[in-house]
């Protein structure tokens, strides 16, 4: 039995801790758990790939300040009920401006959410890796992280929260958001299962083929 072939625990734990601190002190506004993995991951290719996506958590957080200080300067208008916001009073009573910078400012904010949420879905698959000297891996399949896949999976997160709070929830300030709130953490964890699901099926799917594959050209 080899030590060496052993699991990395201690290294593991230690990977672990200094990325879960900086994620669970607010990293959604600051994403210093995205310059930890930068400093620390396997290759340049990765680093780039972490640079982007701390620069586009950064661009989501100044759209969501920009956006939230313009709407709060300018002053929505009145809303029939006496609410300060609802899913009526947005569509119905406000300017087409205020619509609009009211949407980017909320769209940039579930960017750095889902992106935030589904990075701390990774974090122990990415200790791991980071012990064993690994490239990370998406959501845990195995699969080698992939900016773009990564991407449009955070992507397809804020589209689902977007339709979800523009279209299909009536929400009001009135009544409380924390039940909108809810449903849309839970959007992100659902869309992140899935795409997990998808690129464990995915690696399987491909390690077949290439086994076959493999088997074909050693029985010529």
């Amino acid at each position: 039995m080899g030590y060496e072939n052993s699991f990395p625990i201690r290294a593991w734990l230690g990977y672990l801790v200094a990325l879960l601190l900086p994620w669970a002190a607010l990293g959604f506004i600051h994403s210093l758990h995205l310059i930890v993995l930068w400093f620390v991951a396997a290759n340049t290719g990765q680093r780039r790939l972490l640079a982007g996506h701390l620069v586009s958590c950064w661009i989501g957080i100044l759209i969501l300040g920009l956006g939230g200080g313009w709407c709060r300067s300018e002053g929505a208008a009145g809303c029939p009920d006496g609410e300060d916001m609802s899913r009526t009073c947005l569509w119905e009573e406000q300017q087409p401006a205020y619509k609009a910078i009211y949407t980017l400012h909320y769209i940039g904010g579930s960017w750095t959410l889902a992106h935030w949420l589904l990075d701390g879905l990774q974090l122990a698959a990415w200790s791991r890796c980071l012990a064993e000297g690994r490239p990370l891996t998406l959501l845990g399949s195995g699969l080698k992280l992939n900016g773009v896949v990564y991407g449009a999976i955070v992507s397809a997160a804020v589209l689902v929260m977007t339709f979800t709070w523009t279209l299909f929830i009536n929400w009001s300030t009135e009544e409380g958001l924390n039940t909108l709130a809810g449903i849309l953490l839970m959007e992100i964890f659902l869309v992140g299962l899935s795409a997990a699901v998808l690129a464990v099926l995915w690696r399987r799917q491909s390690s077949n083929e290439s086994t076959v594959v493999e088997h074909c050209v050693g029985s010529r």
